[in-house]
């Protein structure tokens, strides 16, 4: 094999691209890019290239862009790039364990302290159980999902209001900065780490429809996180009168607006929308009823005219 030089980039979605574009920005060699193949993408489904592979090209990188990592031609194209680090940042797919040794490097940015959130949701999993605290890490790469040793960590503050959608813009803007970082440091030879301690292992699966169901029984608290988790996707999911409603927007803890109500039982107190839940109430401020846009709370409640309203759980068949 030739001598290994420069970066390896391989990666996927926006939250990629903003990595790769940090790294381009701050010097780093990244001589290379492997992302996934052209998509058809949207409501026309127009074959479109991945966010990654347009930064590198704008860059003027080359890109790569095999259907599959378990081919010899792919191995043979490690080698011929022979790089002295290989970073990956959400590239959609597991690395097979012949491809690890080739980099002198093979790191893997992961947005959860490791080893809670192992898995492919850790922003909206540490959000929908009512973390405080999250962070970035950065790993050797192992064949065990996200199990390597740490290299680097940078913990933050979750903050109340924070969404999934902003979550997730923090957490790529602290982890492209920490990835810079340690990427330069590696070029120059390995780093040491730690090994992750396994009995603290949890798993973060990735989010689907039915996780945005709500239910009114849960505490005030569970339900304004799952709110917050859930938004842009899939959404936090009740009904009225077997019609879906979703919720976008709450506040927790609030003032009670009078006194509770069986779960799912909305007040409106000064035009402004609560919801009873099992121990309190929160405060839905923009929600979107079936087959309506997005409106404020405001707007909703102004459409009650007065009626009593009872928010459900999911109902039979659904």
């Amino acid at each position: 094999m030739k001598e290994r030089q420069g970066i390896l980039f391989l990666g996927t979605p926006p939250m990629a691209a903003d990595c790769l574009k940090r790294l381009i920005k701050d010097g780093r060699p990244v001589t290379a890019v492997i992302t996934q193949p052209d998509r058809p993408v949207g409501r026309h489904r127009i074959v479109t290239p991945s966010p990654v592979k347009q930064a590198a090209e704008e860059a003027g990188i080359s890109v790569y862009t095999p259907e599959s990592l378990k081919t010899e031609e792919v191995k043979a194209l490690f080698e011929e790039l022979s790089p002295k680090v290989a970073v990956i940042v959400a590239y959609g797919k597991i690395i097979p364990a012949n491809l690890l040794t080739i980099p002198e490097s093979f790191i893997n940015l992961h947005f959860s302290l490791l080893p809670l959130y192992r898995g492919a949701a850790p922003v909206q999993r540490a959000l929908y159980d009512g973390r405080t605290v999250t962070g970035v890490s950065i790993q050797y790469l192992s064949p065990k999902l996200d199990a390597g040793d740490i290299i680097a960590e940078a913990p933050f503050t979750i903050n109340p209001k924070d969404t999934t959608e902003t979550l997730w813009e923090r957490s790529v803007a602290i982890g492209a900065s920490l990835l810079t970082r340690v990427a330069a440091s590696l070029l120059e030879g390995r780093l040491p780490a730690t090994p992750q301690d396994e009995s603290k292992a949890t798993y973060a699966a990735k989010m689907c429809r039915e996780d945005g169901f709500i239910d009114w029984t849960w505490s005030a608290k569970m339900i304004h996180d799952h709110i917050r988790a859930c938004n842009p996707w899939p959404g936090a999911v009740t009904w009225r009168k077997g019609k879906e409603i979703k919720l976008w927007k709450s506040e927790w803890p609030v003032p009670d607006p009078g006194p509770l109500g069986i779960p799912g039982e909305i007040t409106v107190a000064k035009k402004e929308l609560f919801i009873s839940a099992r121990d309190g109430f929160i405060k839905i401020t923009e929600l979107q009823p079936a087959g309506g846009a997005r409106q404020t709370a405001e707007a909703f409640v102004a459409g009650l005219r007065g009626e009593k309203v009872y928010l459900e759980n999911k109902p039979e068949g659904i």
